[in-house]
């Protein structure tokens, strides 16, 4: 609720998050866009490793049932929040819809980051230097195309969640999947090398009761 909250608060004054005043818009206020990006930050930079602590704490013996029914608790409490960011921005269902389904795509790529991290101890410094680096693609974004103007960065935003997730949360055609594709294709594939990563340790892990 604190990333969200954050969110709510950045979408309501945007002359504090955008990175020139030129870009400020007096109406609609972005507070969808600023929610779908702090929910996104808060899936895949702080999720992981709440999971990670739980399962160090508690001695977790269902991993995945726990962080599924976790997830779901989470998503229904940020119902009210996106209704109100939502008729805030004048936001359509469609769009509150493109970006439900993003975020819906990064949450098995946390469970598997977390389940990683619980299950091979001597890849927590990868895992957390690579969720570090995904969460600062925004900024990298931004200094590259201040100080390296030729270079095609645009992957750059939309690779970063909450950069793609503040994209699909602006007033666009009626388009459900939102662009580029492949965006929103990553993290399902992402999320299936690290289960994969993290299969390995399973039967170690089931030993030791976790």
């Amino acid at each position: 609720m604190a990333f969200c909250l954050a969110g709510l608060a950045a979408g309501l004054w945007p002359q504090a998050i955008y990175p020139s005043r030129r870009d400020v818009v007096a109406a609609p206020l972005p507070t969808l866009q600023a929610l779908a990006a702090a929910q996104a930050l808060f899936i895949l930079l702080a999720h992981p490793i709440v999971l990670l602590a739980r399962a160090e704490r508690r001695r977790v013996r269902r991993f995945w049932p726990e962080a599924v029914a976790e997830s779901a608790v989470l998503l229904a409490a940020t119902v009210p929040l996106y209704v109100l960011c939502a008729f805030l921005a004048n936001a359509t269902l469609v769009e509150v819809a493109r970006v439900c389904l993003y975020l819906a795509c990064l949450w098995p790529a946390a469970w598997s980051a977390g389940r990683l991290m619980s299950s091979r101890q001597a890849a927590r410094p990868a895992v957390l230097a690579g969720l570090l680096v995904v969460a600062a693609l925004p900024a990298v974004y931004y200094l590259c195309r201040e100080f390296l103007i030729a270079l095609p960065v645009g992957w750059l935003w939309h690779l970063a969640p909450a950069g793609q997730a503040w994209d699909l949360g602006q007033p666009r055609p009626a388009e459900l999947l939102g662009a580029p594709a492949w965006a929103l294709a990553v993290w399902p594939v992402v999320a299936a090398l690290l289960g994969l990563l993290s299969a390995g340790g399973a039967t170690r892990i089931a030993r030791r009761g976790v």
